[in-house]
């Protein structure tokens, strides 16, 4: 990215989506993080923390009028099959909200998602990005 974005981050509070806004930051970007619960700590001029969730397809107004971008790094992980109904609202009707939003808003949107979507591997055999996904007979997390 050449020029200076303003761009969205949904799991702005999550590891990967924290240091990706830091890094976005540091390359003079102004970030528009949504949280769900508490307001995060981080603060800088060129960031604005925006409360919303990703359920709720009202939230995002604020959050992406305006954004270049969006970067959807947020979802919910649960290993086995503990909350999946949860799951799948967060990781899979959230994401059809964000989707429907970017198109109204004319966003560009970039979806990151967990390796665990796609089969393990077996033995030493090489993790290819053409592997197959996950279905709904595996856990919910992977298949979400």
């Amino acid at each position: 990215m050449d020029k200076k974005q303003t761009i969205s981050i949904t799991g702005g509070t999550g590891h990967l989506g924290h240091c990706l806004l830091v890094k976005l930051l540091e390359q003079g970007h102004h970030i528009k993080a949504l949280y769900n619960r508490q307001l995060p700590f981080l603060k800088h001029s060129n960031l604005t923390w925006i409360k919303g969730n990703i359920t709720q397809g009202h939230s995002f107004n604020e959050f992406l009028k305006g954004s270049d971008t969006l970067i959807h790094s947020a979802g919910l992980i649960s290993i086995g099959d503990q909350n999946s109904k949860l799951v799948f609202q967060v990781n899979v009707v959230g994401t059809e909200n964000l989707i429907k939003a970017c198109i109204s808003y004319q966003v560009k949107m970039v979806y990151v998602s967990s390796c665990t979507a796609v089969q393990e591997t077996l033995k030493n055999e090489l993790f290819k990005e053409d592997r197959p996904y996950k279905t709904k007979n595996d856990f919910t997390y992977g298949y979400t």
